[in-house]
């Protein structure tokens, strides 16, 4: 900036007018920027005079004590063992959060400066559309030096409860491979962590399934792709609208999900089933099939307190330190939502996501020996034979009705049962909705007279 601006821009603080600046817009962003240095230069210069008088209080300190050794050392902090050098470093800090300051005066003065002139829709919209990218620039600088700051007090405060004598704990990675402790504590603690985690990950699954706010009916079944390169995942999708209230249905769909005797049982097969509260459970069903133990342990939760939506929810427990037998068996890897969403007063909107992960990784060597071919091209083949999901004729209002249960492909003979328990929780859904939707009706004298003498749970 030339000495004659600067002299006219002295008289303008100053209060005064120029006959030759009459018509001379002032160029507020150009004249104000000799005020201050690059923030290069003094951020440089300032943190420069900080380390000196950090390591002239190191020094003075270090030779203090090496001089007096016998003196007991001081328990005063650091700075205050030289008055002058610590009001020097309290002044430069002020000064820097001070620079800091005038600088964001100076973008809003900028600000308002660039948008008295006349602009096109365009270039208040660029100008906008620059100021926000700014701002966002800075807050991920602040959010950045704030991370660091606390990244660095988790490692000082890990380095210190390293010192310290600790009993068995749940590490971090045990619940999110999904694995139990056998300590009771643990144990609960783990099966929230894995509900929750799951109710966290519902939004997802439902955008890449296609199904967040989706009003349309959807009966279909998949195979998808995943980061196991050596497994293959079934997706099932349904969607579809049930003449009844949300309540109504969530509650007929806990019963399922939450009996005493849940859906599947056999003479060969044992539950155990740990209450947490009225909405949480872990449950370990237990089968032999032909010469192999299957293990089928989930974890199921109903949320019905958060928003317009109810969610029941359930994912499998790969690991669980009761029952180590697991590693000798067939291991099922589920996890699924059912979300229940009110259309009105009278009727609400179901929602089913289920993944099913088929991984002969894992299947014990007793089951490898009876099927041969057992690739990913094969168990992808099998499950695209299954008649998992069958498009109704008419949308009435009910639960449609299951697919008719088949043989399962020799392929997938190791999870057999899990197919086999799959279609009779479906049965038993189908009876417990429209056996609540019935009801419902014949309550609300919905139904002609004759229809309400008996319920049809078919």
């Amino acid at each position: 900036m030339s000495w004659q601006n600067a002299g006219e821009f002295g008289l303008l603080l100053a209060g005064g007018t120029s006959s030759s600046m009459d018509d001379v817009s002032w160029d507020i962003e150009g004249d104000l920027q000799f005020l201050f240095a690059t923030d290069v230069e003094l951020q440089t210069d300032l943190a420069t005079v900080c380390d000196l008088l950090g390591k002239a209080e190191t020094d003075s300190s270090e030779s203090s004590t090496t001089v007096k050794r016998k003196r007991k050392p001081s328990m005063a902090p650091t700075g205050a063992r030289n008055p002058h050098q610590s009001r020097q470093r309290q002044e430069l800090e002020t000064l820097q959060r001070q620079v800091e300051e005038l600088k964001a005066k100076l973008e809003v003065v900028k600000l308002q400066a660039a948008f008295k002139r006349e602009m096109t829709p365009a270039e208040a919209l660029a100008r906008l559309r620059q100021t926000d990218a700014t701002m966002a620039l800075k807050e991920n600088k602040r959010l950045r030096e704030a991370l660091d700051a606390q990244n660095s007090f988790i490692g000082k405060l890990r380095a210190c409860l390293r010192k310290k004598p600790r009993h068995e704990l749940l590490t971090q990675d045990d619940w999110r491979v999904f694995k139990l402790a056998a300590q009771k504590s643990l144990r609960e603690a783990a099966v929230f962590a894995i509900a929750d985690r799951q109710l966290r990950r519902k939004d997802s699954a439902f955008i890449n399934a296609g199904l967040l706010d989706c009003t349309d009916p959807k009966y279909h079944s998949r195979t998808i792709k995943t980061r196991n390169e050596h497994a293959v995942t079934l997706e099932v999708v349904m969607n579809f609208e049930l003449a009844a209230p949300r309540d109504v249905i969530s509650a007929a769909v806990w019963d399922v999900f939450s009996c005493d005797s849940p859906p599947g049982m056999s003479p060969h097969s044992t539950v155990i089933q740990e209450r947490f509260d009225q909405y949480t459970l872990y449950e370990q069903f237990t089968e032999v099939a032909s010469g192999v133990t299957t293990h089928s342990n989930l974890v199921r939760k109903f949320y019905c307190d958060d928003g317009l939506e109810h969610v029941i929810l359930w994912r499998s427990v790969l690991d669980d330190a009761l029952v180590p037998e697991m590693a000798d068996g067939t291991v099922e890897d589920e996890c699924g939502w059912i979300v229940i969403t009110p259309v009105d007063t009278k009727s609400c909107r179901l929602t089913l996501l289920l993944h099913a992960v088929f991984d002969p990784t894992t299947l014990p060597p007793q089951v490898l020996k009876q099927v041969d071919n057992l690739t990913v091209e094969a168990i992808t083949a099998a499950i695209d034979k299954l008649n998992v999901v069958e498009v109704p004729r008419i949308n009435d209002g009910k639960y449609p009705c299951p697919t008719k249960s088949q043989p399962s492909p020799d392929v997938l003979m190791g999870y057999a049962p899990f197919i086999q328990r799959g279609n009779e929780f479906e049965v038993a859904l189908h009876v417990a909705v429209n056996a609540a939707i019935h009801k419902f009706q014949a309550e609300s004298g919905l139904l002609p007279d004759c229809a309400v003498e008996g319920v049809d749970k078919t």
